[in-house]
């Protein structure tokens, strides 16, 4: 039994994150179609889970519901298939594009939409969970007055106005389909439920009363090529079976708003034909006797109720501009501001002078970013770019100049920001401001560094371009006043200031190249910032070169000279109250550690230490999210899956909150939890993590970027879980062709992708290639990864000891075998479950050489060191079926129970071919079953 389990994690250029590799054969989950009667409390949808009932509608049914990943309450819909005109693929498909349409708009009166997803035929919307009413309930029970009315529809028509901007129609506002929470704040909802208009037709034909929420008219309406919305609140282009715009939506609006002022809807009738008529002719009611409302409103709402569209609003922007202008409330504030005008005339004409040269005092920053991002350069890095002859060098480009202007645009608006918080507005002091400014220095200085790079692009540079770009210093630290003035304030001598200025190109210099993978070069220039910066008395500086050094050392492969660099970074860094870069390094001293070197218990100490430092000094989310990440990879390593899992997820929520959901940078963490999952034998989200992840590489990266090592790596273990050997085997392929052209033969990356390699060799009986590689695997981890005793050097050895086996070479088996394990244990202790693939590897040879009496105790211990630990359930079921066959002569009874129980284990599990195995020795042996 081999896992191939590597323990090996993604490195980011500059940030320390990890990505992790596993093997394993795991099988599909079998997933069942949702029954609306499963949805009990605790039953899932996905990954969510059910909390109570909360509503029912004409497609689908709300509930409440906890997301286990972000910890938080929903609201989540289920969508019923078997409603609505379309049905099968295409509606589903349908529904599928107008939630997710939704959850594009952003909007403080829309909705949020969190997921959307479908299993089967069905679809489900998982929404921000509202506590409150809705604005039919609102005015049933606190009957407000037509201000307080007129004011939360207003709001509600903002986020129509929203939706129309982004492109999408609502189709069926009415006061059933808007929120007031309990916030205060007003969401709009459902946007999208259908039921064919011939229903309607048939309706209305028959004469069915009105009812206000009950009966055909609260029926939902919305489907193309079907009657849109419900039909009391349609629109009559809708009733026709026309096409519904923005100006249906406006029609239904003012019906809602003229029912909702009046107390009664807009057009006569007392059967659903009386009302229709009425609606397409046009025919509004009388304003009702004893109502104050102002006849201002009843006239815009009237020439938005018109039956021609074109006589309606042009956009219900200009609808709600026209109901908010009250006179009254214009005429007070003319009088108020003439009452003060003479007053303050004479003393806003002496301030104007003054407020303008203040203001002047401000100007500058996009003359400073000119000076870094201009025509001249953006010219240059792109002929740079086209001079590599790669497709993809156009598509690169753009995408790395509009990265760009979103960032210097940002760091100009927040330079002048800083200085008027100070100079104009008095809020913040002379001390601050320098420090923001220091602050905001650097991460000009930064981009600088990587434009002069990108001037010169080769190839490579090229490669990593937009990984280089998406990983410039967020600027929101340069606002953390908590944690810009516990730092050391930038040196007051203008000589010193300078001196400091240079050392930090250095270093800036240093890690965009580390960034675009020119380590050699990346190394040279953090040694001589290191160098500089010891000559200075300014010890922050010192404590960043010294940790850049460190870093680069690491991703050189020089394991130890990184753990002593990082170590006296980190100490310097304490000493200069440097939280940020005594976090990066406690996290980076735990990747060393805990990661490549195995020491998994001190990675771990270092971890958490990272963390405590981070969370003390209320770091931005997005080192927090490294963090988060870093940590996430040491308990994976420890095979402490399910505390891998949650930082893991909180290192995704956060990366998503501080860099929105299609970040470069989120790729890593999900490549992790695909890993993750898939030892946890959670298929499902493993397969949607990693496929996620890959995608967002596919749209930000080109095709033979050398991230995408990570991506097929994962995607090669799923496959080889799955069974898809060949599939497998063409992913892993990929993955050592990017390892070896862009790491060389002794980085840890290239080794982790021969032994992925030599693993799916194996699956598909190509021993001798398999044994050629996994040999090339053992040199590999020994050149770069802890010698030849490592936690990695036994797994290679075990998996050798596998391909040995199978060419029956059992002697040789065995004598691997038993290396794997000494290493092992000294490494690892005797209690790891890691133990228990090495000692099945030795009884299994020993099995083969007709010693089945020695190999009982391996066995016997393989099975308790992997009861109740949270692996891949083939494993246990294979120690207990090597057990078996070891007890076969001597203890016949115990001997089929364990053969009998690993049989049920791989059924359950999905593992067919393990299953048959264990059933072909039971029939061999006369048993059944």
């Amino acid at each position: 039994m081999s896992d191939g389990s590597q323990g090996l994690g993604e490195r980011p250029s500059d940030e320390a994150s990890t990505e992790t590799f596993f093997l394993g054969k795991i099988p599909p989950p079998q997933i069942s179609p949702l029954r609306e009667r499963d949805l009990g409390r605790g039953a899932t949808v996905g990954r969510y889970v059910i909390l109570d009932c909360i509503g029912t509608g004409g497609m689908g049914v709300v509930y409440s519901a906890y997301d286990p990943e972000l910890d938080r309450k929903v609201a989540l819909k289920l969508l019923r298939p078997d409603r609505g005109s379309s049905s099968g693929e295409a509606g589903r498909l349908r529904l599928l594009r107008e939630a997710q349409a939704i959850a594009r708009l952003s909007h403080p009166n829309v909705i949020a939409v969190y997921d959307t997803g479908s299993l089967g035929d069905q679809v489900f919307v998982a929404m921000e969970f509202v506590e409150g009413w809705t604005l039919r309930q609102w005015l049933e029970e606190k009957r407000p007055a037509w201000r307080e009315v007129l004011a939360r529809f207003v709001l509600a028509g903002r986020g129509l106005a929203a939706a129309h901007a982004a492109g999408l129609v609502h189709r069926d506002f009415k006061p059933d389909n808007v929120l007031l929470g309990k916030d205060g704040r007003v969401r709009v909802v459902d946007f999208g439920l259908a039921r064919p208009v011939e229903k309607l037709e048939a309706a209305a034909e028959g004469g069915d009363p009105l009812s206000g929420s009950g009966g055909i008219l609260g029926s939902p309406l919305t489907e193309g090529g079907v009657a849109l919305g419900t039909p009391a609140y349609m629109a009559p282009e809708q009733l026709r079976g026309a096409s519904a715009d923005a100006r249906s939506d406006q029609f239904s609006f003012c019906v809602s708003l003229y029912e909702a002022l009046y107390g009664e809807r807009p057009f006569p009738g007392t059967t659903t034909g009386e009302m229709l008529a009425a609606v397409k002719g046009g025919t509004v009611r009388e304003e009702p006797a004893g109502v104050r409302v102002p006849g201002r409103l009843r006239t815009a709402l009237l020439r938005g109720l018109s039956a021609d569209p074109g006589q309606r609003y042009p956009s219900i922007e200009k609808l709600l501009r026209d109901l908010e202008h009250d006179p009254v409330v214009v005429r007070r504030r003319w009088l108020a501001a003439a009452a003060v005008l003479f007053v303050t005339g004479a003393l806003f004409s002496s301030l104007g002078y003054f407020q303008a040269r203040r203001t002047r005092l401000c100007s500058g920053a996009e003359e400073k970013v000119a000076g870094v991002w201009n025509g001249a350069r953006r010219q240059a890095v792109r002929a740079a770019f086209l001079a590599t002859g790669v497709p993809v060098a156009d598509a690169t480009w753009s995408t790395v100049e509009h990265a760009l202007d979103h960032y210097t645009t940002d760091w100009a608006v927040m330079r002048r920001e800083a200085c008027e918080a100070t100079r104009l507005r008095g809020e913040q002091s002379e001390d601050l401001l320098d420090r923001r400014m220091f602050c905001l220095d650097q991460r000009l200085q930064e981009t600088a560094a990587m434009l002069d790079l990108f001037a010169r692009a080769d190839r490579q540079v090229m490669e990593k371009a937009v990984v280089t770009a998406a990983g410039l210093p967020p600027l929101e630290t340069c606002a953390d006043v908590r944690a810009l003035t516990a730092k050391m304030p930038p040196p007051r001598d203008p000589g010193l200031r300078a001196r400091v200025e240079a050392v930090r190109a250095q270093v800036a210099e240093a890690r965009v190249l580390t960034r675009t993978g020119k380590l050699q070069e990346a190394l040279a220039a953090a040694q001589a910032a290191v160098a500089q910066a010891g000559r200075l008395d300014y010890s922050p500086i010192h404590a960043e070169a010294l940790y850049q050094k460190g870093f680069d050392l690491d991703q050189t492969g020089d394991t130890h000279g990184a753990e002593e660099t990082l170590f006296d970074a980190f100490v310097a860094a304490q000493e200069a109250n440097h939280q940020e870069v005594a976090a990066r390094a406690a996290s980076q001293l735990a990747w060393t550690t805990g990661w490549i070197q195995a020491r998994t218990a001190e990675g771990h100490r270092w971890s958490r230490l990272a963390m405590a430092i981070a969370e003390g000094a209320r770091s931005g989310d997005a080192l927090r999210a490294e963090l988060f990440q870093q940590l996430g990879g040491v308990l994976a390593n420890e095979r402490r899956y399910t505390e891998a899992t949650d930082v893991s997820l909180k290192a995704l929520a956060l990366y998503e909150r501080a860099l929105g959901r299609d970040h470069v940078r989120l790729a890593p963490v999900l490549n992790n939890l695909g890993e993750i999952f898939n030892q946890m034998g959670q298929y499902e989200k493993a397969l949607g993590f990693s496929l996620r992840g890959l995608e967002i590489r596919k749209k930000k990266l080109e095709p033979d970027h050398p991230d995408f090592n990570r991506s097929y790596s994962t995607l090669g273990n799923i496959y080889s879980n799955l069974n898809r050997d060949q599939e497998a085997a063409i992913a892993f392929e990929r993955s050592l062709a990017i390892s070896e052209r862009h790491y060389g033969p002794n980085h840890w990356l290239t080794a982790g992708a021969y032994g992925n390699l030599a693993t799916a060799y194996q699956n598909l009986g190509r021993l001798a290639e398999a044994l050629r590689y996994n040999q090339q695997a053992l040199a590999s981890f020994e050149a770069c990864c802890g010698g030849p005793e490592s936690q990695y050097t036994a797994t290679v050895l075990v998996n050798m000891g596998e391909v040995l086996r199978l060419q029956k070479k059992s002697d040789e088996s065995l004598a691997t075998c038993r290396k794997a394990l000494a290493i092992q244990e000294k490494v690892l202790g005797p209690e790891h479950p890691d133990l228990s693939f090495s000692l099945v590897g030795v009884a299994k040879a020993l099995l083969d050489l007709g010693r089945a009496k020695e190999a009982v105790p391996a066995a016997e211990r393989a099975v308790a060191l992997l009861e109740g630990k949270p692996l891949d359930p083939r494993f246990l079921q294979e120690a207990r079926f090597t057990l078996a066959q070891a007890l076969w002569s001597s203890d016949h009874d115990h001997a089929v129970r364990l053969a009998l129980q690993a049989r049920e284990g791989f059924s359950a599990a999905g593992h067919l071919d393990l299953q048959r195995q264990v059933e072909t020795w039971l029939r061999q042996r006369g048993q059944t079953w």
